[in-house]
């Protein structure tokens, strides 16, 4: 069956076991991961058991100015269009995201070669930037 607000969890067992194989069994420093999600969304290295890059969208409290995560999420592609610019900056490996969040980052996706490696059930119930699965992308093995 599925469980409720399972899929959180679900994606951190599976990169915890994707790392663990090849090609990145081998050299952990090709194994790198950015969440585009709300803050706080995934347990991280609770269930990744390695030592491998994680990035997220940071929010911490009480700043004056808007914060990573509501910058990124008034304008994904411009962010991320800017944090990564074709041949100057390195991608991840793996972008790990909402299902909802989809038609705003496809583009970018495709862009950079990414392709879908796995989906995971998170709620019957999607509510603004929280979606119904979690989506794992993953770029082309260089």
């Amino acid at each position: 069956g599925r469980v409720h607000q399972s899929g959180v969890v679900s994606v951190m067992r599976y990169l915890d076991a994707a790392a663990g194989e090849p090609p990145y069994s081998h050299d952990l420093s090709k194994f790198n991961v950015l969440f585009l999600m709300p803050c706080h969304s995934t347990p991280y290295y609770s269930y990744l058991h390695k030592n491998v890059s994680m990035t997220f969208l940071t929010c911490p409290p009480l700043q004056d100015s808007p914060t990573e995560d509501v910058i990124f999420y008034d304008n994904p592609t411009v962010w991320l269009r800017n944090k990564f610019k074709a041949g100057q900056t390195e991608v991840p490996s793996h972008v790990v995201f909402f299902d909802v969040l989809m038609p705003a980052i496809r583009g970018w996706l495709r862009d950079f070669g990414y392709h879908e490696r796995s989906s995971f059930f998170h709620s019957h119930f999607p509510e603004g930037r929280v979606g119904a699965n979690v989506l794992v992308y993953e770029a082309p093995v260089k």
